[in-house]
């Protein structure tokens, strides 16, 4: 049986980011080699923070499935902050954009739904869409729920920055697939170095997403120990 140690999740997380990579991957990694250390720090010790949330005992049985399909989104948050960051960095600018986008929402939907009084979660058992408006909903109800609307706001307005890249234009589409032999379309990832201010903006969002992810998990477990839904 072996003795060695298991590496740690930041370090288990950088390698499903860098592992198997392409020649853009590899440019890519070269030049955002600490924001890619700093962003699996970060998505670390949110997943540590998701941890704890998870684990806590529910108090109030009529709270648990507003409080369960909670988790459930911030799980998908944290995933699709990895999956992005792994389209981005193998130069999948488009696919990229969009599952951030999605992230940004989804971490705003998992806010909203163990608070009954935001009608997320009754919304959402009546079979709505409500993902794609959680951001709207949640400056709404920032003040209810005792959150800062600025931070509401700056969350919307990051969600907004990645549709540059969820809905681009034909003509940035047509520079990220090529025609093969077969006269089919595929996808390939590219790396332009034209574009360095927009890729290090976009890193820089990136890991200002992994502190959200973190201080909002923390944030909704303190909430609901404080109005006794939680243990």
């Amino acid at each position: 049986m072996s003795s060695r140690k298991k590496p740690d999740l930041a370090v288990r997380i950088r390698k499903s980011l860098t592992s198997y990579p392409t020649a853009v991957t590899k440019r890519f990694v070269s030049i955002f080699r600490e924001d890619v250390e700093r962003f699996s720090g970060g998505v670390s010790e949110a997943c540590h923070a998701l941890a704890r949330y998870i684990d806590a005992e529910v108090q109030m049985e009529a709270a648990r499935k507003g409080v369960s399909f909670s988790q459930a989104y911030f799980l998908y948050a944290v995933h699709g902050a990895m999956l992005s960051t792994r389209l981005f960095l193998s130069g999948y600018l488009v696919p990229a954009g969009n599952e951030a986008r999605q992230t940004v929402e989804a971490l705003a939907t998992a806010v909203l739904l163990p608070f009954p009084d935001t009608g997320l979660l009754r919304d959402l058992q009546e079979g709505r869409e409500v993902t794609h408006k959680s951001l709207e909903r949640l400056v709404r109800n920032a003040q209810k729920l005792g959150i800062a609307k600025s931070s509401a706001v700056t969350l919307k307005k990051q969600a907004q920055w990645f549709d540059v890249y969820s809905h681009s234009s034909q003509g940035a589409l047509a520079a990220s697939g090529v025609l093969d032999l077969s006269d089919h379309w595929r996808l390939k990832g590219v790396f332009d170095a034209n574009h360095m201010d927009k890729y290090t903006k976009e890193m820089t969002n990136r890991n200002s997403m992994t502190r959200l992810l973190r201080t909002t998990t923390v944030g909704v477990n303190r909430m609901l120990v404080s109005n006794g839904t939680l243990a």
